[in-house]
């Protein structure tokens, strides 16, 4: 059964289950760049997936610190998790799990510019 408002008897569509619609689509069909085999357009946030796998990563490629002088580890790994993933850039994140470079840092979340609410049908 769909989720129904028991008010209205309207249809209800979750804020998660329009990210999800958002990030499947995305990743179906992502925005086609010459010379960019990766683009910037992976998506964090899927079924089965582990975070903190994709957060070592960010981790390990944020290390070298020549690269972007003047910014902490901790800003170098958002900077390098936001520039990956499509889905990070658009709705933000939690990005503080696991290891101690993103925990208690302010960069350990991050917020999107697109932000959904919760759905409602027209009809009952």
């Amino acid at each position: 059964m769909p989720r129904l408002d028991p008010n209205t008897n309207r249809g209800i569509v979750t804020d998660v289950c329009l990210k999800r619609k958002v990030r499947n689509f995305t990743e179906i069909f992502p925005p086609a760049r010459e010379n960019d085999a990766a683009n910037g357009f992976n998506i964090l946030i899927k079924q089965g997936a582990v975070i903190e796998r994709a957060q070592q990563d960010a981790i390990k490629a944020s290390k070298d610190e020549g690269s972007l002088p003047g910014l902490s580890h901790a800003e170098r790994a958002k900077n390098w998790l936001c520039r990956e993933f499509f889905d990070v850039r658009t709705f933000g994140g939690v990005l503080s799990t696991g290891d101690d470079v993103m925990k208690g840092s302010a960069f350990g979340q991050v917020r999107g510019p697109v932000q959904f609410t919760f759905g409602q049908s027209f009809h009952p």
